[in-house]
């Protein structure tokens, strides 16, 4: 039992007691104190993936040594291209998701924490190799985009409820869920592993090539977000990101595009990458200290921070001039960055300045993922 209020205040509110500070009190009246929303523990877990089916896993990021991250070849020599994760309250901590670059087993998945070497697969429909991977809060779906495409044109998707009796193994189809956006764009798509975003709320947005489609009905419906070349003709969309309201895609050259009104209008921002490209970009969450900051990263190792929910951005030095391919935060200020040739990087400052080493393993590597076992909300509160 824990005290909500006291003389009815909420007790999240309250300063001091008798002169006590409120954190310093342990009980009242012999009732632990807990002054706020409580809260479950959660332990953070790390999860990278990466050519060569490389998987990786940290319970400390952010330590000082890369040897606190274990990186084994386990995806059977195929290139691993994104990592997702889902907390639908089905499966205890959750469901891990890999994008696999073949055209037989695309998806791999697990609910062991960290994710074992011997994980689920499925093969999604048609001879493609799956390059991105989404999970939509919302609806309890993923999306999985994948390169080559055939005429058929359809992003896999797959659904599970937090309710469901299903195991893990019961939930992904094949072809039935598949979404056809064949009437929006003539692209067969060239999916990276950050250009699929939903914001919670029944919209989509992908980036095909130069083309971004949207959705407002859960994939069953597609159509043209101002025409096509949408970063500019040939400029290919790389990363679609939306959160707190902000829907952000970026991609080839530095270009990036921001709306705050769903698509109704869009703005050019500029990140400060020059002629690099913006390969991933992330939200920090919604804690009093991040609910306004998101991070890019990409080509040549550069790093945009903005601190204004996407309004203006500042470049930070990281050090190096390898290759960044995703970012992801833990809503409480701290970040993982990873990159080519094994690259990995981390800050506990809310991504104002980073620290970059070369994995003991793995080395060499290109590392193309990296996720964590908590779903960050997509708006404060």
């Amino acid at each position: 039992m824990a005290v909500g209020k006291v003389n009815d205040v909420a007790g999240a509110s309250i300063g001091k007691v008798d002169d006590v500070a409120a954190a310093s009190i342990g009980k009242i009246s012999d009732i632990a104190a807990s002054l706020g929303d409580s809260e479950p523990s959660h332990a953070d877990l790390w999860v990278l993936c990466g050519n060569d089916g490389n998987v990786g896993y940290s319970t400390d990021a952010a330590g000082e040594n890369v040897a606190n991250w274990t990186i084994a070849a386990e995806g059977g020599g195929t290139d691993m291209f994104a990592v997702a994760f889902a907390n639908t309250g089905s499966y205890g901590d959750g469901l891990w998701a890999f994008a696999r670059n073949s055209n037989g087993a695309k998806v791999e998945y697990t609910t062991d924490h960290p994710p074992a070497a011997s994980r689920s697969q499925v093969n999604l429909d048609g001879p493609r190799g799956a390059r991105s991977i989404h999970y939509y809060q919302g609806g309890q779906k993923f999306m999985v985009g994948a390169i080559s495409l055939s005429a058929a044109k359809s992003i896999m998707t797959s659904s599970f409820g937090a309710d469901s009796s299903d195991t893990a193994a019961g939930v992904w189809s094949a072809s039935a869920s598949a979404s056809d956006y064949s009437d929006a764009t003539s692209n067969y798509g060239i999916f990276q592993h950050d250009n699929i975003g939903s914001n919670g709320a029944g919209q989509w947005m992908i980036g095909i090539t130069d083309d971004l489609i949207v959705s407002t009905d859960n994939g069953v419906n597609w159509a043209l977000v101002s025409g096509s070349n949408f970063l500019g003709g040939g400029k290919d969309v790389k990363t679609v990101d939306y959160a707190n309201g902000i829907w952000l895609i970026s991609g080839e050259s530095g270009l990036m595009k921001r709306t705050a009104d769903n698509g109704s209008t869009w703005t050019d921002q500029d990140m400060g990458f020059g002629s690099d490209n913006v390969v991933s970009v992330a939200f920090g969450g919604a804690g009093d200290s991040t609910a306004n900051v998101w991070i890019g990263v990409g080509g040549n190792g550069k790093i945009s921070r903005s601190t204004d929910n996407g309004i203006t951005w500042a470049l930070v030095d990281g050090g190096h001039n390898v290759t960044l391919n995703a970012v992801a935060s833990n809503g409480s200020g701290s970040w993982v960055a990873v990159g080519n040739s094994g690259k990995l990087g981390y800050s506990t400052d809310d991504g104002s300045t980073w620290t970059f080493a070369t994995a003991s393993s793995g080395t060499g590597v290109n590392l193309r993922g990296v996720a964590i076992n908590r779903m960050l909300p997509h708006t404060p509160g």
